[in-house]
């Protein structure tokens, strides 16, 4: 199991990269395969098993936004990949049992088509238990559910993400307009996660000019400002 994942940013807020990939690099610490789908290069150095993927020059409009991805990732060759924005940082060590354990289901079953790495599937959606594990459940969101098509980190089934993103044009009509009750079944856990980031996104209209590291541990905050990753006084 090498995960692939795709990270989408653009020039405006490729800075936070700086933030988000030392932590992924940390915390995702088994194999795994980073691509950076972006615009200009952004200015990190990447460790090894990342690359930068510039989608076009320059991103002409955030109504291409969808379309920018799709014709990128639907090249991929893997079956399922990992999706996520810029600016979910990782907050603590993958857990490789329960990741284990939500790919053994999306391998058997192929209607199986997202399964959330985190609690949003949980505190955001209704679902069923369907299945009791030791210390955690996997859970199903039913169909009815808002937000079955997010960008949270997730892992997808290539294919189905790529056709909800040419349904959708910028981020927030891939997230809201896409309702995909269509039978397919996603996936994620309760009580116990894959992965985990903070709780919501670093960027937001909601703080502006502010970076959010709400769930980020006392000691990585202070790396950040000892390295002069971010400013303190924006935090």
């Amino acid at each position: 199991m090498k995960p692939i994942f795709y990270i989408i940013t653009c020039d405006k807020t490729n800075h936070i990269l700086n933030v988000t990939i030392p932590f992924l690099d940390k915390y995702w610490n088994i194999p795994k395969e980073v691509k950076i789908l972006g615009f200009g290069n952004p200015n990190i150095e990447l460790p090894d098993g990342y690359e930068f993927i510039s989608m076009k020059p320059k991103q002409l409009s955030i109504e291409d936004w969808s379309n920018d991805i799709s014709n990128v990732i639907e090249k991929e060759n893997n079956e399922y990949i990992i999706f996520m924005l810029d600016d979910f940082i990782p907050t603590d060590y993958v857990n490789v049992n329960v990741l284990e354990k939500v790919y053994s289901l999306i391998e058997k079953d192929k209607n199986i088509v997202r399964c959330a790495l985190g609690i949003d599937l949980y505190v955001n959606s209704p679902y069923d238990i369907i299945e009791e594990c030791d210390g955690y459940d996997i859970i199903q969101q039913k169909q009815e559910s808002s937000y079955r098509i997010t960008t949270q980190p997730s892992i997808w089934k290539k294919d189905y993400l790529v056709s909800y993103l040419k349904k959708s044009t910028n981020p927030w009509s891939f997230e809201t307009k896409n309702k995909a009750n269509d039978g397919y079944r996603i996936i994620g856990t309760k009580d116990n996660y894959s992965f985990k980031w903070i709780e919501e996104s670093a960027l937001s209209g909601r703080h502006p000019g502010k970076v959010n590291i709400l769930g980020m541990k006392p000691n990585d905050i202070k790396w950040c400002i000892d390295n002069n990753l971010v400013e303190e006084e924006i935090l």
